[in-house]
């Protein structure tokens, strides 16, 4: 309540107070009695009531212009965040249909891909009964060759038992032999000196009567071609760049035996450590060439233990009727 409503109220009120109510009109001449100030006072009073209500006036009306100014800058800033929020929601907007844009392009896109992954499981379904064929015609065709390897074997176990009836036949000879050498030795003790003048040429029969024995052994392996489809030729294969020996010269292998299982056969007279060296690496130098991997046997009526023991451990069957210490001199 203003001043000025204070004073027409009073102005309206009092007089009707102070007539109607004894008591009240009383209680106030007591009051007025006791305080009542001079006009003077009283000027004063209201003059004081007078600055202190137009410094409330003024304070009023500054914080009016600061409210309405605050009110103002409220509406630039919501103005403002309107204007924001419109651009962000059109920005969103625009988000949204890209986003709506992009899903629209993977959906197509990955429809696309379920139809290539459609046409490739197809494909691969495909392959898949053409693997299955191909698997039970390889298993026919396995089944097959384990048959003919099963007659192989047979037939590998006869000619097995065909070699160990020509080897006991051959002990059996080496026996009657060294049975009738016991009975003979005096007579080779006579023909040592005869045996002497002709050594010279011994030298040389020794090197035909080597090979002559080759040919026969390759002759004997061939004969085993009547049990089954075994063949037998010698080798021969040019070191052009010299791995062996010089350049461009021949690499001979007695035999390449072949019935399924591949063969490299060396035939000595009689084999040493050094033949068996020589074959090793001629075999080796025969695979390379080839691009092929075979089974190394030598056969030599006579062998000394370290060719012998020399083969077994570079892994090659060795075949040989008699095994001595060391080679023995010429008599």
């Amino acid at each position: 309540m203003t001043h000025e409503e204070l004073i027409r109220w009073l102005k309206a009120e009092l007089p009707r107070l102070l007539q109607e109510d004894p008591s009240f009109r009383a209680q106030v001449i007591g009051i007025l009695s006791e305080v009542l100030v001079s006009k003077g006072e009283l000027a004063r009073l209201l003059e004081e009531l007078r600055a202190m209500r137009e410094e409330s006036q003024r304070r009023f009306e500054a914080a009016d212009r600061r409210f309405e100014a605050i009110v103002e800058e409220m509406r630039a800033m919501r103005a403002d965040f309107e204007r924001r929020f419109e651009e962000v929601d059109r920005r969103f907007e625009a988000i949204v249909e890209e986003m709506r844009a992009m899903r629209a392009d993977f959906e197509r896109r990955f429809e696309e891909v379920d139809r290539r992954f459609e046409a490739a499981d197809r494909r691969f379904e495909a392959i898949v009964e053409e693997m299955r064929a191909m698997r039970a015609d390889f298993e026919r065709r396995f089944e097959e060759v384990d048959r003919r390897f099963e007659q192989v074997d047979r037939r590998f176990e006869a000619a097995d038992r065909r070699f160990e009836a020509i080897v006991e036949e051959l002990k059996t000879l080496r026996s009657d032999f060294e049975y009738w050498v016991r009975f003979s030795q005096q007579e080779f003790t006579a023909l040592r000196v005869k045996l002497a003048e002709v050594s010279v040429g011994l030298g040389s029969l020794g090197g035909r009567m080597g090979e002559g024995l080759e040919d026969v052994i390759r002759q004997v392996i061939e004969g085993f071609s009547g049990i089954g489809p075994l063949r037998a030729t010698r080798l021969v294969l040019i070191d052009e760049a010299g791995e062996i020996y010089q350049p461009g010269a021949r690499v001979e292998i007695d035999a390449l035996v072949t019935n399924g299982r591949k063969f490299l056969v060396e035939v000595k007279n009689y084999a040493e450590a050094d033949e068996i060296w020589a074959f090793y690496r001629k075999a080796h130098f025969a695979e390379a060439k080839l691009g092929e991997t075979f089974e190394k046997v030598l056969i030599a009526p006579a062998a000394t233990a370290s060719a012998v023991a020399l083969a077994k451990q570079l892994g090659i069957t060795c075949h040989t009727f008699r095994v001595v210490e060391t080679r023995e001199p010429p008599a």
